[in-house]
């Protein structure tokens, strides 16, 4: 017999059970602390908005000096024009699959959702540059689509 209902939760999700679902749950952090049995579980929190948007602030915050790395995918227009259509088979493939792309940001958008969720330096990198200083001179004219680029964020 399971020593706990955490206990309990984590022993059914072996045996298939496939979602865990916590009425009230005000501060619970069963899925960050029991992460092997959360990623069997598909995990829902029920509780007042107040609570739920405090912990999400205080589980989203990053200590001081973090660093978040990150590519981001560019509108179809910010594309150079030969890399177009890749985007689009992209695309069509992703969605054909039933993972369809939904999310494409300009630098500055990216910019701004950095820092509003509290990242103090966000620096944008473009993919180009990246080409250039990586792909540069080489004899068989290999380089990166100009279709993603990277977000530096810090705390």
């Amino acid at each position: 017999m399971p020593d706990s209902p955490e206990d309990l939760v984590a022993a059914q999700a072996g045996h298939g059970v496939a979602q865990y679902v916590l009425l009230g749950a005000g501060l619970d952090t069963f899925a960050q602390r029991r992460p092997q049995a959360a990623e069997r579980l598909r995990v829902f929190e029920v509780d007042q908005p107040g609570p739920q948007a405090w912990k999400r602030q205080r589980l989203l915050e990053l200590a001081p000096g973090s660093t978040l790395v990150t590519t981001f995918m560019l509108p179809a227009e910010l594309l150079d024009d030969r890399d177009r259509p890749g985007l689009q088979a992209s695309r069509d493939g992703a969605r054909a699959s039933g993972t369809p792309f939904i999310s494409f940001y300009t630098p500055p958008e990216m910019l701004a959702l950095a820092r509003e969720a509290g990242f103090k330096y966000a620096r944008h990198v473009p993919g180009s540059s990246l080409a250039e200083r990586y792909f540069a001179g080489r004899p068989d004219g290999l380089r990166p689509s100009s279709g993603e680029d990277l977000l530096v964020a810090t705390t």
